[in-house]
């Protein structure tokens, strides 16, 4: 005769039958258990030790009362058929193909973006490149003001020929 805690039963009926309410039935006397004195307390010990006959007896007063069929499942046993089994790996496959599918248009997508991307960073390295020369000349440029202006701004010992040299390539500057 087979002995089941009330953790192990809660498991072979997929939780219809819960630790609570199999404890509660064992306390009010619904349901006849033995109980088990042990020095260790906590997680992973029993309380109840519920035979096979006793479960069953339970079981059919429930279901009487309730006129719901709970089973319980043998834990040697698997609890779905092959059928069950090869239609689901079968459902498995095809949604997994169908993100697989998903998956690939996202990619495609996704590879579009990355050479329009690249066009257009190809379009816009030399425009970047030109930027920095012009932005070089610019600075040359206004290192050469800068001197000619300071070279005005010492004006007394300059002369009027080298003023007016100095006043034109301002211009060209410009």
């Amino acid at each position: 005769m087979k002995k089941y805690t009330v953790y192990e039963i809660e498991k072979l009926t997929d939780g219809k039958l819960s630790k609570y309410k199999l404890t509660r039935a064992i306390h009010s006397g619904d349901l006849k258990a033995e109980s088990v004195k042990n020095q260790r307390k906590g997680r992973g010990t029993p309380n109840f030790y519920i035979y096979e006959n006793d479960l069953k007896l339970y079981l059919e007063r429930i279901e009487q009362e309730k006129n719901k069929k709970i089973d319980i499942y043998d834990a040697d046993k698997p609890k779905q058929d092959i059928s069950e089994i090869s239609c689901n790996i079968q459902n498995m496959m095809d949604n997994n193909k169908l993100w697989l599918q998903n998956q690939g248009y996202k990619i495609d997508e996704l590879l579009s973006r990355i050479q329009m991307l690249e066009k257009n960073q190809s379009q816009i390295i030399p425009l970047l490149q030109e930027e920095k020369e012009i932005k070089k000349t610019e600075e040359l440029k206004s290192k050469k003001r800068k001197i000619l202006v300071m070279e005005l701004a010492q004006s007394n010992s300059i002369p009027e020929t080298r003023k007016n040299q100095i006043l034109q390539d301002l211009n060209k500057l410009s």
